[in-house]
């Protein structure tokens, strides 16, 4: 969420492409996340 908040706001002084890879870069670390709460979920013991 912060790479995407940075990248809109200019507080870093961003190209068309950058802010792109910026956007890109946040899905793939959401993505990755997303993985590994499901991960966590399978691996725990059910009641």
């Amino acid at each position: 969420m912060a790479l995407v908040l940075l990248a809109f706001t200019d507080v870093v002084p961003l190209t068309g492409l950058g802010r792109g890879f910026m956007v890109i870069g946040a899905a793939v670390v959401a993505v990755f996340a997303e993985f590994e709460l499901v991960g966590l979920r399978r691996s725990s013991p059910r009641s």
